[in-house]
């Protein structure tokens, strides 16, 4: 079962990372100062992608990052208590 674990928390780390980096694509393409602030902070990072990214793409990435960050958080936290 730990293994099992394991292999999803990585998955979900993987399409979390995926979500941030097309963010952080979308931030640098619109401004250098814009990146380094979505790079640095995440609430910053939500409210960017909320506020100006359009809604086809926003709805992705948001998905793609928020959808894989916190599950593969929640499974590390059960994983540590195995």
């Amino acid at each position: 079962m730990s293994t099992f674990l394991i292999i999803l928390c990585a998955l979900f780390w993987i399409v979390g990372v995926i979500g941030e980096i097309m963010l952080l694509f979308e931030a640098y393409s619109d401004d250098h100062t814009q990146g380094w602030l979505c790079l640095l902070i995440a609430p910053y990072a939500i409210y960017y992608c909320i506020k100006n990214i359009d809604p086809p793409k926003k709805w992705i990435i948001l998905g793609l990052w928020l959808g894989g960050a916190i599950p593969g958080a929640i499974l590390w936290n059960l994983l540590e208590k195995y």
